[in-house]
């Protein structure tokens, strides 16, 4: 598909640039030659050169790098870049920062700080990324590997088998945990499904929820807790994360 109008491109993209500015092709190499280059008839450009580099405008018109098409997975049905997610990291304040999806299904974030745990990081990183982006868990490393190049060693981070205990705790407080924990039982035992594989992003769709199950878990939320969350707000973003950031919203809203 081509754009007969770059400026109509709003959503992050596939960044391209026109033949003449790059080579004709990869020499002695006609597969990725055909891979690479997008042949556009309809336009000026007759044929596209595909960078790689995830990019979008903003409302003013300037071009912004998100990431790379090599590191774009998708993740509940989402399709997601990691290196988005490192980037904001690193705006909320990480030395360092890697993203990564487990075995699992999971997105896991890998930070260095000497400040923060994950409790603030989760909060910092809902000012710039929706819930389905936001990982879970968060784990707090004195340094992540690198490559001799300099490049963070993805392959060389811990998996969940290898994150000792510490590690864990070390990114949520004991209050968000224990919020949290009560939030999975709730899910576990309405939706009936094991704790162990619910983390902050589920989706309540996903794992067979009905309107007769939601209405039995706000009703719990508002007797636990005290907090009335509406049909409508919860099915925009279905997931224990917004349930725990409303009840936190709340809190605030009562103690400010």
């Amino acid at each position: 598909m081509c754009l007969t109008n770059i400026c109509d491109l709003l959503d992050a993209a596939n960044c391209m640039l026109p033949r003449r500015a790059v080579s004709p092709g990869y020499l002695h190499d006609p597969e990725t030659t055909a891979a690479k280059f997008v042949n556009c008839p309809d336009v000026d450009w007759d044929r596209l050169y595909k960078t790689g580099d995830i990019v979008e405008f903003d409302p003013s018109g300037d071009l912004h790098f998100v990431g790379r098409v090599d590191r774009q997975v998708k993740v509940r049905g989402f399709r997601i870049e990691l290196e988005e997610i490192e980037t904001a990291m690193m705006k909320a304040g990480c030395a360092q920062a890697a993203v990564r999806v487990s075995p699992q299904g999971a997105l896991v974030a890998y930070f260095v700080s000497s400040d923060m745990v994950g409790a603030n990081l989760r909060d910092r990183l809902a000012q710039w990324l929706s819930d389905y982006k936001i990982p879970q868990p968060f784990v707090a490393l004195p340094r992540l590997p690198q490559k001799p190049s300099g490049k963070v060693d993805l392959e060389a981070l811990p998996l969940f088998g290898d994150i000792s205990d510490q590690q864990l705790a070390s990114t949520n407080s004991d209050a968000e945990s224990a919020r949290l924990d009560s939030i999975f039982l709730l899910w576990a035992k309405e939706l009936s499904v094991s704790p162990e594989i619910l983390h902050s992003s589920s989706n309540f769709r996903e794992l067979g929820g009905t309107s007769l199950n939601l209405l039995r878990i706000l009703v719990q939320i508002e007797k636990q807790y005290g907090v009335k969350i509406s049909f409508a707000d919860f099915l925009k973003t279905p997931t224990p994360h917004f349930i725990y950031r409303t009840l936190k919203q709340h809190e605030h809203q009562i103690s400010a």
